[in-house]
């Protein structure tokens, strides 16, 4: 009985104590499953917030990038203040202005409708604004003008590029896209020479590592840092872009083996480039084969010779007279600058004259003769700033007469004087007349002066002289003054005796226009030289007989 009681009361113990095993494990493994759920869900959080968080850094930079280039736009624009008109008579700031609105703002602006998502950004501005954009033709005018000013100046795209012209500050700098766009211009309208330095220089400008910028919170530099390898894939992107151009440019011209290398430095950016391989292949070829191929090459040179353009010896030798009178005239310009506190301490080789008349001996004339045979002379100081501001303030653009019976050394000029322009050119000819000794006909003589603006875009091709109308009277003496100044270039030569002048402000320019024997003599033509930077107002007259 006791035994039973006993085995009895151990089965109970045994099976309470399983029981209690088996409910415990129960438990243990849903709190265990529970805790696996919530680990998943917070791995989820986690994921989501992540990928927002990468959202919102690209958006972040994006918008960096968008307040990095309007910021670079916007410094220009400091920079200029009010002085847009002077900035604008920069051929450089004048093509790079250009290219932002033609070819940046497009860029600009679809990547800006990506980041606001909207579809025209452009016509979203211009709604309430009357807005006018540059054509084509525009842009192209203005490469054009640059282009030429570096050929007759000669001046290195490297300068050029940051702005510089003849070890001056004379621009903004330019982006590589523009060195590019001005090396792939300058071989399509025949300046082949100057298109591999424009995209050497246009190299120069691409960093093959991202830019390191000083970073000025952390927020800023984790935005930065993404943005390190995007700045690197674009930088390959455009060394490839201008290594392709630069590489048809070495091809075309024969270098081969420079053509070689560049093609192997592409390869070495993306191996797997098809059209580089092709070109590999077919330059090798043509290493080969150059003995046999000399027959083409030639050819090859004959075709650039005739798409290069060509200059007559008395242009290359008025492209020389130029670059030295540019180089005279900066350096009169410093030296002006360090006399500025003496009044006549810049005139050279002068003398003061009166020509014996009472008008002239309380102020007499400042004279330098620069030739004899034509007679060529200055006349320092003949006409005051005062006059000069008072004639530019009556100044408009010159409208075009139906009547042209009758000619004039104003018909062909660029500008004209309203009336009572005419009246205050009437008081300066009073004036001008005991200058040069010559009698002036009537008052209205003033209306013969012919006005001309020169700047980087109008650069005067043809001699006055040489396409002057049929006219009774012989015109026997020129005489030139300047009512506005440019920065850089617009002297006066005479290439037939390899004469320049830089007339300063206020003075009068003076020469003879025939010679012994009463016919037009060739020395006397004369050109103006292009401007580079600025503006400059010319007025021009010519003397007749009675």
């Amino acid at each position: 009985m006791n035994f039973c009681k006993i085995f009895s009361l151990v089965l109970f113990a045994l099976f309470f104590k399983l029981n209690f095993l088996v409910n415990g494990e129960l438990i243990t493994t849903a709190a265990t499953n529970g805790q696996d759920d919530l680990l998943e869900l917070l791995h989820t959080e986690k994921v989501l917030i992540d990928g927002l968080r990468h959202y919102i850094d690209v958006q972040e930079q994006k918008l960096h990038t968008l307040r990095r280039k309007t910021q670079e736009i916007q410094n220009i624009y400091d920079e200029v203040g009010d002085n847009r008109e002077g900035y604008l008579n920069n051929p450089i700031n004048a093509v790079t202005m250009l290219k932002r609105i033609t070819s940046d703002w497009k860029g600009l602006t679809d990547y800006a409708e990506e980041y606001l998502q909207t579809e025209d950004l452009t016509k979203n501005i211009t709604q309430s604004h009357e807005l006018t954009f540059p054509t084509d033709d525009d842009y192209e005018s203005a490469l054009l003008g640059l282009l030429r000013i570096q050929d007759m100046f000669k001046l290195e795209p490297q300068r050029l590029s940051v702005g510089e012209v003849n070890g001056i500050k004379m621009g903004s700098e330019m982006s590589w896209s523009d060195c590019l766009e001005l090396g792939l211009k300058s071989g399509k309208n025949g300046y082949q020479s100057y298109a591999k330095y424009w995209m050497e220089t246009a190299l120069e400008k691409i960093p093959i590592v991202g830019h390191q910028q000083q970073q000025q919170n952390s927020t800023e530099a984790e935005i930065l840092g993404s943005a390190t390898k995007n700045l690197n894939e674009f930088n390959v992107k455009a060394r490839l872009e201008v290594l392709r151009a630069l590489l048809n440019v070495e091809y075309k011209a024969g270098n081969l083996e420079k053509a070689l290398q560049i093609a192997g430095e592409m390869l070495q950016f993306n191996p797997n480039q098809k059209n580089v391989l092709k070109a590999v292949k077919l330059i090798k070829a043509d290493m080969e084969n150059q003995k046999k191929n000399l027959l083409k090459e030639k050819a090859t040179k004959e075709a650039d010779k005739k798409i290069a353009i060509k200059k007559t010896d008395e242009e290359l030798m008025i492209e020389e007279i130029c670059r030295e009178a540019t180089n005279t005239q900066q350096q009169q310009q410093i030296h002006t600058v360090q006399l500025e506190t003496t009044t006549t301490a810049h005139i050279p080789r002068c003398s003061l004259v009166t020509y014996n008349s009472k008008w002239l001996l309380l102020q007499p004339l400042k004279v330098e003769i620069l030739n004899v045979d034509p007679f060529i002379v200055i006349y320092h100081q003949a006409v005051s700033g005062k006059q000069l501001e008072g004639l530019k303030e009556f100044l408009v653009e010159k409208e075009e007469e139906g009547d042209s019976s009758r000619y004039d050394a104003a018909d062909d000029g660029m500008l004209q004087l309203t009336n009572i322009g005419l009246k205050k050119m009437r008081q300066l000819n009073e004036k001008l007349h005991f200058v040069i000794g010559h009698e002036s006909r009537d008052a209205s003589n003033a209306q013969n002066w012919r006005l001309d603006l020169y700047n980087f875009e109008n650069i005067m091709e043809v001699e006055q002289t040489a396409v002057q109308k049929e006219s009774k009277t012989k015109r026997y003496a020129g005489v030139m003054f300047h009512l506005q100044q440019p920065q850089m270039g617009g002297s006066v030569t005479f290439p037939q005796l390899q004469l320049s002048v830089n007339l300063p402000e206020g003075s009068l320019l003076y020469w003879s226009t025939l010679n012994e024997f009463g016919s037009e003599d060739y020395r006397s033509k004369y050109h103006i030289c292009p401007v580079i930077s600025g503006t400059q107002i010319t007025a021009t007259n010519f003397i007749r007989q009675l």
